[in-house]
């Protein structure tokens, strides 16, 4: 017989691991990328658009669009 301490144990380790799972889920969905490129971003370093700083690009994916990490910089210059 398991003692009621030992199930304590058991039960707050499972809920914790199901709650550390239910944050980081849309972490994780929003970084997942498919296969379906939906846009690119060029970034760029100011108004006359000549000087490339930065890319970026979203994809389709079974949660919808996944979002790359920046490469460069990202600036309002787009």
């Amino acid at each position: 017989m398991i003692k009621v301490s030992t199930k304590h144990r058991l039960l707050s380790a499972a809920v914790a691991v199901g709650a550390a799972l239910a944050i980081a889920g849309p972490a994780i969905a929003q970084y997942h990328q498919g296969s379906d490129l939906l846009y690119e971003y060029y970034y760029y370093s100011d108004a006359t658009y000549t000087d490339n700083v930065g890319y970026d690009r979203d994809t389709c994916n079974r949660w919808g669009v996944g979002r790359t990490a920046t490469d460069g910089s990202s600036t309002p210059y787009v």
